[in-house]
């Protein structure tokens, strides 16, 4: 059973064990598979994948933390520097900077996997992560920083769930550093936050706040120190013609709708905007569902579920964020966006996901495939 749930009776998909072994290990098999099957299908060895996607930028930055500055470009310093510095001080072990960028996400992943099926109280949400979606699949594959946010952050709630006060200050850390990593796990951690306000615990949600808010400053602070400008890495995320070119964030939908019809796209083909859209509906369709759980209870008087809580500012909130984000990456990227809120998409979709094993072999086959598909076209 989940620390943080609170229900009436327990969940006849409460995770034991020897379930998490299970939920860790598909997650991280899944991921070497795709790797695999990828690198195969692209004819290229599997270190070639750290030329994918915003990987290059990771490495280099993690190699300037560690002292060579001679492969950092400006560009690279757009990234946030939580990723990069897990793979610093993995290398410090003795691992190449290479195999560790790729071998964090991996192991990150089953880490989240487990710790959303804990979370949650139902495996049914840990094999959801393991083998959904396609796109967090692919990231997850590559060297990319979505499931390190994901572990940190759940990890974080589930030690901040114990009760004590230290155990959620040091829950708390964690979290934080899950907003270096990513800054959209601010709305992981406003769930969590508002979930120990509901639940009557005042000076938890404060610990919880100022020892996340405390890890983001000390990470500016630390940038600012290193690079001179701490925020930099923003200024070219924004204005950079690569990245979003002057239209960080734009107003709700502008992109979704406007991006399939510029004309400086003629790559973008039907079943792209089908899955995009598809993408949309269900996250917007997840959204209500958790809403009117709680507005339900509301109108029959008795108390919500304390996840519902916990999901609302962390679903809803990613998802108002990622519908107001601008160019083309809030189209083309919706689906990655909505990553580091997909355990709150899951819980609200609980009911519906399938318990037998041979039902997520079905889901998980036509889910990997696609996200080989994706690592092919990032390339």
């Amino acid at each position: 059973m989940s620390t943080l749930a609170v229900e009436p009776q327990p969940s006849p998909f409460a995770p034991c064990r020897r379930d998490l072994l299970i939920i860790a290990a598909v997650a991280l098999i899944v991921r070497v598979l795709i790797v695999l099957a990828a690198a195969r299908v692209m004819h290229q060895p599997v270190g070639e994948f750290s030329t994918w996607g915003d990987a290059p930028s990771y490495i280099a930055q993690a190699q300037a933390m560690r002292g060579d500055t001679s492969h950092l470009t400006d560009f690279d310093r757009r990234t946030f520097p939580g990723y990069s510095v897990f793979i610093a001080v993995v290398s410090k072990v003795g691992i190449p900077l290479v195999p560790a960028a790729m071998a964090i996400p991996w192991i990150c992943a089953a880490i989240a996997a487990a710790a959303a099926a804990v979370l949650f109280g139902d495996r049914r949400i840990g094999y959801a992560m393991a083998v959904l979606t396609p796109h967090y699949l692919s990231y997850s594959s590559m060297p990319m920083s979505e499931s390190s946010l994901l572990a940190f952050l759940m990890v974080g709630m589930l030690v901040g769930g114990c009760g004590s006060l230290p155990a959620v200050f040091f829950g708390a850390l964690l979290i934080g550093f899950s907003g270096v990593i990513r800054p959209m796990s601010c709305f992981g951690a406003a769930g969590y936050i508002t979930y120990e306000f509901f639940r009557g615990r005042r000076l938890h949600a404060i610990v919880a706040a100022v020892g996340a808010g405390a890890v983001v400053a000390a990470s500016v602070i630390l940038m600012h120190l290193w690079t001179g400008d701490a925020l930099h890495g923003v200024h070219v995320y924004v204005s950079d013609p690569k990245a979003y070119n002057g239209q960080l964030l734009t107003w709700p939908f502008h992109s979704l709708i406007a991006t399939p019809f510029r004309v400086d796209l003629p790559y973008l083909k039907r079943a792209k905007i089908l899955y995009v859209w598809i993408h949309v509906i269900v996250t917007l369709s997840g959204c209500a569902i958790v809403v009117g759980r709680v507005l339900r209870a509301k109108r029959e008087d008795r108390p919500p579920h304390a996840l519902d809580v916990l999901s609302i500012p962390w679903l809803v909130g990613n998802t108002l964020f990622v519908l107001c984000v601008g160019d083309k990456w809030g189209f083309f990227a919706f689906a990655r966006f909505i990553v580091p809120a997909l355990p709150a998409l899951f819980w609200a979709y609980r009911n519906y996901l399938p318990s037998r094993w041979w039902a997520w072999v079905l889901i998980a086959l036509p889910s990997m495939a696609l996200a080989v598909d994706s690592v092919k076209r990032m390339n």
